[in-house]
């Protein structure tokens, strides 16, 4: 029933079945788009089998050409965190041409080999230039974290899968036997790297909740964050910055941002913010401090101006940093 050849394609159809089912249990859009992306090369996978193919025709028509658009779009929702309108412009052509496939399908159109052939090498080339466009994208981060970087390389996979794809067509256009052996090889090796990737996101706390988080110093950053903040006192340089305290971490930035967002339920800029106008308060209420102004105060305690120190003693404590102390000078 099946060819030594189906093997590989069977593989890659189950662990897509698998993670496709573990990621929509996630409930969110970015576990969605990857859901989708693990489908779309487990149905094609699939399909690749001429015993399957007749059954999964319809649903497999036009399908990869929405690789790049979603693996471009997962990048931009993992940036800004929530969708945005404008992403739908990227799945939307993709969207009208499966349904113009499934009509001729069902219709029963006939389809000339010159236009199958135009097809492949332009899904080819659709997908090559998104590839191209992500991983430029990519590149040019400066302070990229594990997701981007791990995203970098799915990015190249693809890219180098597609270029493969077209290279077999290509041969398949000199009656080449060997274009159907490339393919087959190159789409095996890709598939599987692709879904090793994937699974590598588990370990990023971005891609994955808190539940799932495997970072071994889950609970230790926590705390070594407010000892960092509290006992060394990094809120008093000025110039302190999300990436300087990461480094003390030993983490990147990213994994940081995700520790106070969703434990610490607060920014960085706000948790040291509010370190600075504790520590101005204190020395507000010391009788040597009274010496100073107030504003040479908060600049000792790591504010870069005097904007800065009024927003921000004004955010953490309902008043400006004068009436503030005329309000403690009058309760005692």
């Amino acid at each position: 029933m099946f060819g030594n050849s189906d093997l590989i394609f069977i593989i890659i159809a189950l662990q897509g079945a698998f993670l496709t089912s573990f990621l929509l249990l996630k409930r969110s859009n970015k576990h969605y788009l990857l859901s989708i992306i693990i489908a779309i090369i487990a149905i094609d996978s699939i399909s690749h089998i001429d015993s399957i193919k007749p059954y999964t025709a319809l649903l497999n028509h036009g399908n990869l050409f929405a690789l790049g658009p979603l693996l471009f779009v997962f990048y931009q929702l993992l940036q800004s965190e929530r969708w945005q309108k404008w992403l739908y412009y990227h799945l939307l052509p993709v969207l009208v041409l499966k349904i113009v496939l499934i009509v001729f399908d069902i219709w029963d159109f006939s389809v000339s080999y010159e236009w199958a052939t135009f097809m492949s090498f332009l899904m080819a080339g659709y997908n090559i230039a998104y590839s191209i466009a992500l991983i430029a994208n990519l590149n040019g981060k400066k302070d990229p974290g594990q997701a981007e970087k791990r995203l970098l390389y799915l990015g190249y996979i693809f890219l180098l899968g597609w270029v493969a794809a077209l290279a077999a067509r290509v041969l398949d256009l000199f009656n080449d036997q060997s274009g159907d052996i490339f393919w087959k090889l190159a789409y095996g090796v890709a598939g599987m790297l692709i879904y090793y990737l994937i699974l590598s996101f588990m370990q990023i706390p971005r891609i994955f909740n808190s539940s799932t988080y495997l970072y071994r110093k889950d609970k230790n950053l926590e705390s070594g964050i407010i000892s960092l903040l509290k006992t060394e006192k990094l809120y008093l340089n000025p110039d302190l910055k999300r990436e300087d305290l990461a480094n003390k971490l030993g983490v990147d930035s990213h994994e940081l941002s995700f520790i106070l967002n969703k434990k610490l339920n607060i920014t960085f800029n706000d948790l040291v913010n509010r370190y600075r106008v504790e520590d101005c308060i204190r020395r507000l209420k010391n009788l040597e401090s009274k010496k100073k102004t107030i504003l040479s105060i908060g600049l000792e305690c790591g504010f870069g101006s005097k904007a800065t120190f009024q927003r921000a003693f004004k955010k953490h404590t309902g008043y400006a940093p004068a009436a503030y102390l005329k309000k403690e000078v009058s309760n005692n």
